[in-house]
């Protein structure tokens, strides 16, 4: 597998021969397939918050 970023595909294959494969958890799946993943509520609950202002720092 040739990958554009070399060092991602390292780590990921690194990941899953120490933790093995996070698909074979029901569990998981189960919260995969729910949409409750913490990326799809910051996206559905930013979209229903007012903008502040622009960001200092």
């Amino acid at each position: 597998m040739d990958s554009a970023w070399p060092e991602l595909t390292e780590a990921l294959r690194a990941w899953g021969t120490k933790h093995g494969n996070p698909w074979a958890s029901r569990e998981l799946r189960k919260l995969a397939q729910g949409g409750h993943v913490a990326a799809e509520r910051f996206a559905r609950n930013l979209g229903s918050q007012r903008w502040l202002g622009t960001p200092t720092g």
